[in-house]
């Protein structure tokens, strides 16, 4: 049943007299009855007609007045919300600037970190070198993933704070005291969760600092510690070397003496065969004796054997070089080796920490979607129940509305049918006052959609 009016919107909510105009009556008419079977179309005297005209009369000034008190009581509610839309946006401007600070609280903490992770890098590529412990790192790493997720923390409490202040500029109720102490609450929440959540900033950092001074200097106490260790045993090796040189030399020294001495030998042994010959040659009656024969073999034999020793020592120096420069390429090997292995681990965490990190940020995207479109479909059943609310506050209005054309219907037959009966002075005058009444209720009527239009359409924008 279509609304047929002066007012042309689509949406229409039931005045509050209305309703208390049309069930103030005992005697309330069925829909089924037939109008000519009613008691009130019975003939009445002179007297009752025009105490049921005064009586109508009356009626219509009080509803006229009651819609000049609904008028006055829009009138201050409109003050009322536009008062309220200003506080709204006053303490929206308020949390913005918050929420400002906090992002710039949350870039000087992301610097800091970025800073203190190249410091840390440095000082460990500096320090600790080849022979870095697991277990510093270990204790680092833990330390940046905490501060990972008090930062994550803060992100979330900031993306909260920007979703109740868009619910704040959304959402609207008619109880005044209930929002401003709702507001408060979130106010004083979100200052707590502000509060709380510099203080863990705080501490972490406070933390921070000092885990990170006592791994530099237990880092620095170990690699003094461990320059020492390396300095004493190349000491020792160079002590043991200068040992085995000095013991070698001695050795080169004697063998030296012994050629030398070998030499002296043979020049002696020379000089004996040509003395022996030159006696030969002298005296040939004379025999050869066997002292000298056996002498010279016996020189001869020892001046094999030395040079035999000698030869053995140059060979067992040879042998100590060649050790040496096989031992020095061995260390230099086993150097090599342990610089690319440890080149290798370190690349494999760097990529295990990316991974870990696309992995988080992965979950962290999914979540948002997820919590995005819970909130969609939050808002999309809480706009549902308002239109549904709007189109049963329609349709008890067209019923209200049928029940009071008929009423007026009723009257007015029962006037032009008086009317009829006995024209006189009277009746034009009321018939004027009436058809007066009835334009200023026009009128008021139609005031009184339009700010209700207004006040409707407001509450959409605010809901979408």
């Amino acid at each position: 049943m279509a609304f047929i009016g002066d007012d042309d919107c689509d949406v229409h909510m039931p005045p509050k007299d209305l309703v208390s105009f049309d069930m103030r009556d005992e005697e309330a008419l069925d829909e089924d009855t037939p109008v000519l079977t009613l008691s009130e179309y019975h003939k009445l005297a002179s007297s009752e007609y025009t105490k049921y005209a005064k009586s109508k009369i009356e009626e219509l000034y009080q509803y006229v007045q009651t819609i000049e008190k609904e008028k006055e009581t829009l009138e201050l509610e409109i003050v009322r919300w536009k008062e309220r839309e200003a506080k709204i946006r006053s303490t929206n401007v308020a949390l913005a600037k918050r929420v400002n600070e906090l992002q710039q609280s949350l870039t000087m903490v992301l610097q800091q970190r970025e800073a203190l992770q190249k410091q840390l890098f440095d000082d460990i590529t500096r320090s600790a070198g080849k022979e870095l412990e697991n277990e510093h790192i270990t204790m680092l790493q833990t330390q940046i993933n905490v501060l990972q997720l008090t930062l994550d923390e803060a992100e979330r409490a900031r993306q909260a704070a920007v979703y109740k202040i868009s619910e704040l500029s959304i959402g609207g109720s008619n109880d005044m005291t209930t929002k401003e102490e709702w507001a408060a609450k979130f106010k004083h929440d979100y200052e707590l969760l502000l509060q709380r959540s510099m203080l863990n900033l705080t501490q972490q950092q406070e933390r921070h600092n000092v885990a990170l001074d006592i791994a530099l200097r237990k880092l620095k106490l170990e690699h003094a510690a461990k320059i020492e260790k390396l300095t004493l045993a190349h000491e020792i090796k160079l002590t043991e070397w200068r040992l085995d040189e000095a013991r070698r030399g001695k050795e080169i020294e004697s063998a030296m003496e012994a050629d030398r001495y070998s030499a002296r030998l043979e020049m002696k042994h020379h000089i004996q065969n040509a003395h022996i010959h030159q006696k030969i040659a002298i005296t040939p009656q004379h025999q050869k004796s066997q002292d000298d024969s056996i002498v010279v073999r016996l020189s001869l034999d020892a001046l094999r054997g030395r040079r035999m020793d000698a030869l053995k020592k140059m060979c067992l120096i040879r042998n100590a070089f060649w050790r040496q420069a096989l031992h020095q390429k061995w260390y230099h090997w086993q150097h090599v080796t342990f610089k690319a292995t440890w080149r290798r681990e370190e690349a494999q965490r760097q990529l295990y920490r990316c991974v870990l990190r696309r992995v988080m940020k992965t979950t962290a995207i999914a979540f948002q979607t997820w919590r995005s479109s819970v909130i969609t479909s939050n808002q999309q059943g809480l706009h549902t129940t308002v239109m549904q609310q709007v189109l049963s506050g329609e349709r008890i209005l067209q019923w209200v509305l049928s029940r009071w054309r008929r009423r007026i219907f009723v009257a007015f037959w029962k006037w032009k049918s008086y009317n009829l009966i006995k024209p006189t002075n009277d009746s034009t005058q009321l018939k004027k006052e009436i058809t007066k009444l009835h334009e200023e209720l026009a009128k008021t009527k139609a005031e009184t959609w339009r700010c209700k239009r207004q006040l409707l359409q407001q509450f959409k924008q605010s809901a979408m």
